[in-house]
């Protein structure tokens, strides 16, 4: 039993970790006057929320940040290049995780699509680097 408890508090706190780091590295580079946001097009299902209350995205220098609300739950988040290779591709769950940086430093430059889905959300962005 013990060895369970000790499990489950270490799994816990690489999940705190991981959230603690997005959430600085959004604030780090968030203060970055040089930000533009992305505007999401697509569908969701729950009309009474505009795109922006779900996911807000904003590239900022070598950076697309990125922040969710608890109800938008699992998420799967794609970047596409513009011959449609995807180029990056993560599962967040909001509810831990809120805050997630993506690093564009080893992208070359071109135009670019991220893309947010699940059950009740498909939206996406273009932005360029």
């Amino acid at each position: 039993m013990k060895r369970q408890i000790l499990f489950f508090c270490m799994v816990l706190g690489m999940f705190f970790v991981s959230a603690a780091h997005n959430l600085a590295a959004y604030n780090e580079v968030s203060t970055d006057s040089n930000s533009r946001d992305i505007p999401l097009k697509g569908e969701y299902e729950d009309q009474s929320f505009r795109k922006g209350d779900f996911i807000s995205v904003k590239k900022q220098s070598d950076f697309i940040l990125t922040r969710f609300q608890r109800h938008v739950r699992v998420i799967q988040v794609t970047i596409t290049n513009e011959w449609g290779e995807q180029v990056f591709d993560e599962i967040v769950n909001a509810a831990v995780q809120p805050f997630l940086a993506i690093s564009l430093m080893e992208l070359p430059e071109g135009n670019y699509e991220i893309r947010f889905s699940n059950e009740r959300i498909e939206l996406s962005g273009e932005f360029e680097i």
